[in-house]
């Protein structure tokens, strides 16, 4: 007679780990605001489970009914006019007026983007100069060896970065801003080196 298996708990663990954060996340979609986001959630979960190859194997088990002929053709005109209508949801949700910003245009009201050195000028009447002593004064330290820098999302951590410390920086020592990518480490350093000559 075959040895029964247990079950790993660690394995039973991470599918309810796994699960929990599904959840939570479908959660978040439907109270949220964005149409475009529940449409595009809708259409995935109709894709995998209405699919012409999974769909049947459901219905056998509660039933000896066999889908139409012109089922597939019926499930990808419902998946395609469900992503037309996330498409025409975004389309309508997008920001009014100028959606896009002339390069060469400098302005202290940046939105969401954020300023880089070239805005260094315009950073400076932004009026962090003491949050910019303190952080300058702290890395220019001789037994300086590590530093985080934290803050909530848009609260201006990259603009500090880029426009207030690598400038008051770049002034007495030499550094190289490297941005967090996907990209190798070795590869973005070599990157933002030559960027920034």
């Amino acid at each position: 007679m075959p040895e029964e298996k247990t079950p790993d708990p660690k394995a039973i663990e991470e599918t309810v780990g796994k699960l929990d954060k599904f959840v939570q996340y479908v959660i978040g979609v439907l109270s949220g605001k964005s149409w475009t986001t529940k449409l595009l959630l809708l259409d995935v979960l109709l894709f995998v489970v209405f699919n012409s190859v999974f769909f049947p194997k459901i219905l056998e088990l509660f039933t000896d009914a066999t889908l139409p002929k012109q089922y597939k053709l019926y499930f990808w005109l419902v998946i395609g006019a469900v992503f037309v209508s996330a498409v025409v949801a975004a389309w309508r949700a997008r920001p009014k007026g100028k959606l896009f910003r002339d390069p060469g245009e400098r302005s202290t009201i940046k939105g969401l983007l954020p300023f880089s050195y070239a805005d260094r000028e315009i950073f400076k009447q932004l009026q962090r100069g003491t949050e910019l002593t303190e952080c300058y004064q702290a890395i220019a330290d001789r037994d300086f060896r590590f530093g985080v820098l934290s803050g909530e999302s848009g609260a201006g951590k990259t603009s500090f970065l880029q426009a207030g410390l690598l400038p008051a920086l770049l002034e007495e020592h030499r550094c190289v801003y490297i941005k967090f990518t996907d990209l190798d480490p070795v590869a973005a350093i070599k990157k933002a080196i030559i960027e920034q000559k």
